[in-house]
């Protein structure tokens, strides 16, 4: 199983290169939004990856480099299930949202027991919901490059 946490299009790559192999894109909403229109070519391919969209309402990362509650750190809310269906006319894609561990793990199960399908999986966090190590390289970063502690 490949996991590309870059882009959609590096998926599709990916999926074109080893076609044999199930494929994960791990992806914020952030990205997902200035690369959306891959999922369409993915689809169109036939290519099956698992897609996790982590929708955390923004920028995480760059809320904890640099404010934390900054507005050119907001992205507009879109229905990411909808964007599958508008792109999957066939409707051959399985979508579905999970906003806690137990729907997670579901939506897991529902992934690897459907293989031939793309299963695309928002994952739902709040929005300063990071790893420890993130908030300190945020931290770090902050310092380095603006020469002060990061707004919050």
């Amino acid at each position: 199983m490949g996991v590309d946490r870059l882009h959609a299009s590096g998926a599709a790559g990916n999926h074109a290169a080893a076609p044999d192999r199930r494929h994960v894109l791990l992806i914020g909403d952030g990205s997902f939004q200035l690369t959306a229109q891959e999922l369409s070519t993915v689809l169109r391919q036939g290519f099956t990856p698992v897609i996790i969209l982590v929708n955390n309402d923004g920028y995480t990362v760059e809320r904890c480099i640099l404010g934390a509650d900054a507005s050119y750190n907001n992205i507009a809310t879109w229905r990411y299930d909808r964007l599958v269906e508008a792109f999957d006319p066939q409707n051959l894609a399985i979508t579905a949202k999970a906003d806690t561990e137990d729907t997670l793990a579901a939506a897991l199960d529902t992934a690897r027991s459907n293989r031939d399908p793309l299963v695309f999986i928002e994952a739902v966090m709040e929005r300063l919901d990071a790893p420890e190590s993130l908030v300190k390289l945020g931290k770090a970063f902050a310092t380095a490059d603006y020469h002060h502690a990061p707004v919050s």
